[in-house]
């Protein structure tokens, strides 16, 4: 074999060693491909559950606020300012609307990332805006609890107190 053989004979080795790297890559790269996407449909599955979740526990403290109202009676049943209630039931008072609130909110934060169906949001907003409306509670703690609120929280609850008062 000459020089120039020699020469070709490499220059078709290195293209098909290139050729099979090309194939490796691009079943590699596929299969890539793949696994992030079952990836990212697993993290929306996790979302949209997590979305669902709350959406229930929200659901749920709507439905049963008139039997917390009754477990927190003195809030209802006197003109009393919060600040002179017993601190037992300021702070009970105040972790029940804490967690009525945080669960609307993360609701609302997923509706904005577009992880809940707008049939969903729009119940979610009806639903809590009655229970803002009906809930004494709200009313009493709202200005010692606001800053725990994104801005949105913030507005849309003021809104529905300023709507019950009007």
């Amino acid at each position: 074999m000459n020089l120039l053989e020699v020469t070709a004979l490499l220059g078709n080795v290195g293209e098909f060693v290139g050729a099979i790297g090309v194939i490796v890559t691009l079943v590699y790269l596929s299969v890539q491909v793949r696994q992030n996407t079952r990836s990212l449909d697993i993290s929306q599955r996790q979302a949209i559950a997590q979305t669902e979740l709350a959406f229930h526990h929200l659901e749920m403290n709507l439905n049963l606020a008139p039997v917390i109202h009754d477990s927190v009676g003195s809030l209802l049943t006197t003109n009393t300012a919060f600040e002179s209630l017993p601190e037992s039931e300021q702070r009970r008072a105040a972790i029940m609307v804490d967690q009525h609130l945080t669960l609307a909110s993360m609701v609302f934060r997923l509706a904005e990332q577009q992880l809940m169906q707008q049939n969903s949001v729009e119940s979610t907003r009806r639903m809590l805006a009655q229970g803002i409306q009906n809930d004494p509670r709200i009313k009493l703690l709202w200005p010692f609890l606001k800053g725990n609120y994104d801005p949105m929280m913030v507005s849309f609850v003021e809104q529905q107190l300023a709507a019950n008062t009007s």
